[in-house]
Order: C-alpha cells, then sequence, then structure tokens
C-alpha cells in the first residue's frame, strides 16, 4: 500500500514530493508498527507508571504539527528565495524527521529520549530513514540535535552534537519549529476551530517573536454553526475552502466545524461566492433554508 496526499496541499514540487515520500516510508512504518501507540498523556519515571492518560495515536501526534509547520517553512522558504537552493531538500528533511523522532522515547519504550535516540541509532532501517534520506549519516546530528532540543528538559543534551549546516538556521529557526509544531499537536481544543484557533495564533505569535518563520503571517478561521446535517456541512465546508484557494488563502488546520486559513477574515464577496457554489453544487436540496454559515 502506498501513503499519499490525496490533493496538492503544498504549492511547491519540493515540498508536495518531499512529503509524498515521507508518507510511504517513515510514517507508513511508524503507522505500520506502532498504530495504536499513544504519544502524549503517558509519564514514565525510572520504570515507574506515573501518569497514562490514552491522548491520540504517535503517528497523529505526528501529523497533527508536522503538516501544518511544513506549510508555515514552505511559505518562509518561498519569500526567502530558498526553494531552489541546492541544500533546501536537505533542511527540509533534516527538520521532518527532527520532529518525527523527537518523542521516540515512546516508540523505543525508554526511560530517556536520549536512551531513544541511541535506539534509533540502530533501528533507522526498520523506519526506511534512509531510504527517505539516504544522506542521513552525513547529517544524523542535525536529526538529534532538533530530536533533543524540542523538549526544555533535554535541549541542554543536544548541544553534544555538533550541527554542520547552518548553525542558526538549524539551533534557532527549525528548532523553535519543532516547538511550534509539538505545541500544536499537543493541543486539546479540538472540540471547537474557534478555540483551536486562539491556540495556533497564540503559537504562531510565539514563533514570529523569535524567528522570521512566522513574520506578517495572518491567520482567520470559518465555523460552521451546530446543526445536524452532517453531510451538508462537509458540503459547505468543501465549498469554502475551494473558494479561499481560487482567492490563494490556504488552509492551514481543518476540523469538523470549520477550519483555520491563512490570510484576512471571509471578505463579503468570498462570503456570497460560497453560498453561490453551495447551491450550484446542490440538487434540490434547499440549502440555504436548512442551513448558515
Amino acid at each position: 500500500m502506498k501513503y499519499v496526499l490525496i490533493e496538492d496541499y503544498f504549492s511547491s514540487e519540493l515540498f508536495q514530493n518531499v512529503v509524498v515520500q515521507y508518507f510511504d516510508t517513515v510514517l507508513a512504518k511508524i503507522f505500520q508498527q506502532h498504530n495504536l501507540l499513544d504519544a502524549k498523556g503517558k509519564f514514565v519515571k525510572n520504570g515507574k507508571m506515573l501518569k497514562d492518560y490514552y491522548d491520540m495515536p504517535y503517528h497523529m501526534h505526528i501529523l497533527n504539527g508536522l503538516i501544518p509547520s511544513l506549510t508555515i517553512y514552505e511559505k518562509y522558504m518561498q519569500a526567502a528565495g530558498l526553494l531552489q537552493n541546492d541544500q533546501a531538500e536537505i533542511y527540509l528533511k533534516v527538520f521532518i524527521l527532527g520532529y518525527t523522532f523527537h518523542d521516540s522515547n515512546k516508540l523505543f519504550d525508554t526511560d530517556t529520549l536520549e536512551a531513544a535516540i541511541i535506539d534509533l541509532e540502530k533501528r533507522i532501517y526498520e523506519y526506511d530513514v534512509l531510504t527517505f534520506f539516504p544522506e542521513f549519516e552525513n547529517y544524523k546530528e542535525n536529526i538529534y540535535y532538533l530530536n533533543l532540543s524540542d523538549e526544555n528538559r533535554t535541549a541542554i543534551v543536544a548541544n553534544k552534537y555538533k550541527i554542520n549546516l547552518d548553525q542558526k538556521h538549524v539551533s534557532e529557526d527549525l528548532a523553535l519549529l519543532c516547538k511550534f509544531a509539538d505545541g500544536l499537536a499537543s493541543s486539546h481544543n479540538l472540540d471547537s476551530v474557534e478555540v483551536l484557533y486562539n491556540d495556533v495564533n497564540r503559537c504562531l505569535k510565539l514563533l514570529a517573536k523569535d524567528t522570521k518563520l512566522a513574520k506578517d503571517l495572518a491567520v482567520s478561521f470559518l465555523q460552521i454553526r451546530e446543526n445536524p446535517y452532517t453531510l451538508l456541512s462537509q458540503n459547505m465546508l468543501q465549498a469554502a475552502r475551494m473558494v479561499l484557494a481560487a482567492n490563494g488563502k490556504q488552509v492551514l488546520y481543518a476540523t469538523r466545524d470549520g477550519f483555520i486559513f491563512f490570510g484576512e477574515s471571509l471578505t463579503t464577496t468570498e462570503y456570497q461566492q460560497i453560498l453561490q457554489k453551495v447551491q450550484n453544487r446542490g440538487g434540490d436540496i434547499k440549502h440555504l433554508e436548512l442551513t448558515k454559515i
């Protein structure tokens, strides 16, 4: 089975192709081997279980943080003219693996993340890491640095690994992007897109404060009012996504009742375009009489 993106989620071939390759190698292996492993809510110290509250599977924790953060990284690289850089793909894969294994102590059931990284060195073949990133051996210390720097309690230990790429970009930009991804993926406010929007906005402001990655990035959200017509709501959200995409507004994060997107709030024209598209997509269903945005 091949795992792929079902739409052109990214605007550049580099990001689209690398993420598709990641889906079919590293992420696929994690899903196959650890599809029920919980990534959050468990805390073990000295072999003793102190907390065991199930939250979400490991692969979902990775996806919930990775994909939104990659959209931000792509926008940054586009604005900085870095997509054509010879090392652009290397930085992209270093970041992806840096975030993917930031909780590898849970994958390998070790007491510490430092011990898990030693395990990772021996087990990269199990996760198709070399298939995804053939240059892994040359840049692995950059990846280990990101693995450890994501958590405050291991950030100091990260400094024992040598960065052989751009020091500032890895130790500041990519390290903080990992923290942003983890913070986003750790949000429990998934019942309401409005509440999630507040979390995203807070994380973006922290990222923009210390890096150039999120500079001048505005986000807004669209929400469908609660109603009993689930399929109709999804039809309306899909129509809204199509209208916003046509107007250059990319979705950052989607939930069941709405989505967060880059750009300013809906204009009156966009609102009318959405209503028109919903009408055009329907048959004899009276959308406007049944549901309001």
